[in-house]
């Protein structure tokens, strides 16, 4: 990570947080449900804005893999529930909100942030050194 973005996000810390609760929202929002049936263009830019978010999380919340995955299972999960919300009566809502798509949507955002947040410390700390 450049000293650049660093300073860039501790200059912007509160703007930069809000906006990737907001986005973590969006994502929640949009990507609901994972299956392999649905599986798009959508997904694959989820996939690659986690991987913003985690860096993002890296310089945001050093060593604290915790928060990190509660942030983003919160976020997702108020971005699930504005999903219901805004699609609450429709038949294809009633197909495909149940528990098991559900846990799956929860669990995949945070072990994807996970994932990237691990490795992109991994790195930085080797490169670092």
């Amino acid at each position: 990570m450049k000293a650049t973005d660093l300073e860039m996000i501790e200059n912007n810390r509160k703007f930069i947080i809000f906006v990737v609760f907001l986005f973590l929202v969006f994502i929640g929002a949009s990507i609901f449900p994972i299956s392999p049936s649905n599986f798009s263009p959508l997904l694959i830019a989820a996939v690659i804005s986690y991987f913003f978010v985690s860096y993002i999380f890296v310089a945001l919340y050093k060593q604290r893999l915790l928060l990190v995955l509660g942030l983003t299972f919160i976020f997702n999960l108020i971005g699930l529930l504005s999903r219901v919300i805004l699609e609450w009566g429709e038949f294809s809502l009633t197909q495909e909100l149940n528990a098991i798509n559900v846990v799956i949507f929860l669990i995949f955002g945070p072990m994807i942030v996970f994932l990237f947040y691990t490795l992109i410390q991994h790195f930085l700390i080797k490169q670092n050194d």
